[in-house]
């Protein structure tokens, strides 16, 4: 017998908390285009590796629509994990 969870997958819940912290950390409401188009400036090596925190999640700076942000990155699920605060300083 399988067994069904009713737990959101990972990259779903990542997606969410992205999208929550981009909004209080930068004042913006972020989209999934807005998401998979900063994936993708990643995935073609158009975003500056800041710190590799192991072998599946490292902070990015990516530069959209003239503004940069710093995220992590999780190239397992193959998406933003979260974003962090523009002076790398946590609250």
């Amino acid at each position: 017998m399988k067994y069904i969870s009713s737990r959101p997958k990972k990259h779903v819940c990542q997606n969410r908390h992205a999208k929550n912290r981009a909004r209080q950390r930068y004042g913006i409401n972020v989209g999934d285009s807005m998401l998979n188009r900063m994936v993708n400036i990643i995935q073609c090596g158009d975003a500056e590796v800041v710190e590799k925190q192991s072998n599946r999640v490292s902070v990015f700076l990516v530069i959209y629509q003239e503004e940069t942000y710093r995220v992590v990155y999780d190239s397992k699920t193959k998406t933003i994990a979260t974003f962090l605060p523009k002076d790398g300083v946590f609250r």
